[in-house]
């Protein structure tokens, strides 16, 4: 499997390099009105020194498994354990983790048939 070491800083503002494998999801969150990459295991969050829009990410890391599931949010598909109903929404669960992520219709469609088609 392909992988990729990124630079990132914890949230207490320590330098890290994580492995791209390791990424359970990517999201985009506003900081003070600066959009920053939140990169999310199992275990930590950490904020990405790699800069650009997620959608360059997610041309990016397309090859690395990654997939959008919504406007601001893409998920490591190799890490993928079930969907989840929840009221009207699909959660994304994440294996060997306790994480859930949100599907927008079309991003859950969208990744229900990678997956149905990788298996």
């Amino acid at each position: 499997m392909l992988d990729l070491k990124i630079p990132c800083t914890t949230l207490t503002h320590m330098d890290a390099v994580i492995s791209l494998n390791q990424v359970l999801y990517i999201s985009l969150a506003y900081q003070k009105k600066v959009p920053k990459i939140i990169m999310q295991t199992a275990l930590d969050e950490y904020v990405s020194k790699i800069t650009g829009s997620l959608e360059s990410l997610e041309i990016l890391f397309a090859q690395f498994g990654f997939m959008r599931v919504d406007s601001g949010v893409m998920v490591n598909l190799h890490h993928f354990s079930h969907f989840e109903k929840d009221g009207y929404s699909q959660l994304f669960c994440f294996a060997g983790s306790d994480k859930k992520v949100v599907c927008s219709r079309a991003g859950y469609a969208k990744v229900k048939h990678a997956i149905e088609n990788t298996t």
